[in-house]
């Protein structure tokens, strides 16, 4: 029961700050962790993936692991290839993607063709008209998710290849912060913010984008 699952978080974490002591929770749950959790251990496979608080998890998670398992909707995963290096930026692109550039946390060696893993999280990615020049990301609307005060877009991305997507192949999803005007089938471009990009290595899947700032420490 969903309102009883809430209930329970709030109830604990009460608890918790109630009590003053340190407590193990155990969640496969990745909403209870973020939401009750002062830190988080992330575990794969009984491997230790990475260790922080919610907020820096979230925001600059350290392999592809981690970034797909915090987010709801969890984040896009693009398959891209590498187009150019300059300094500490690289410039990627995909069929059906335009160039799109990413700031590193450090210089790489990576030759150009290099295969990566884009990723952004739905939250980063917004709406514009099609045919406004914007967008780099073209498409249609499968899917229209209405929550009230946002709204959740599924987008078949036609040849754009898409990487452990929850919403199949193509598929791209978009989280808006407000009642969006769009319905299946209506044609729409989505506009990545460039800011917002994180950057996966071939090797490993790990993160070699720069970090992203957490505003709310």
């Amino acid at each position: 029961d969903a309102a009883l699952r809430t209930q329970m978080r709030v109830e604990l974490s009460s608890l918790h700050a109630e009590l003053g002591a340190t407590m193990v929770y155990v969640t496969h749950d990745q909403v209870e962790a973020m939401t009750m959790a002062s830190r988080i251990v992330v575990l794969n496979q009984g491997i230790i993936e990475q260790v922080g608080s919610p907020l820096e998890l979230y925001r600059n998670p350290d392999n592809l692991f981690v970034a797909g398992f915090l987010g709801a909707p969890r984040m896009n995963f693009l398959g891209v290839t590498l187009d150019a290096v300059n300094g500490r930026s690289l410039t990627v692109s995909a069929p059906g993607l335009a160039p799109l550039t990413v700031e590193l946390a450090q210089p790489t060696t990576l030759p150009k063709g290099t295969g990566l893993t884009l990723g952004v999280r739905p939250e980063a990615i917004s709406m514009v008209a099609e045919g406004s020049g914007e967008g780099a990301v073209h498409g249609e609307v499968r899917l229209v998710e209405h929550l009230g005060r946002e709204t959740i877009l599924y987008v078949d991305a036609g040849n754009l290849r898409t990487i452990a997507s929850e919403s199949g192949t193509g598929n791209i999803t978009s989280q808006l912060s407000y009642v969006a005007p769009f319905a299946a089938g209506q044609k729409v471009a989505l506009k990545l913010e460039t800011s917002e990009l994180y950057l996966f290595s071939p090797d490993g899947g790990r993160t070699i984008s720069a970090r992203k700032t957490i505003l709310d420490r």
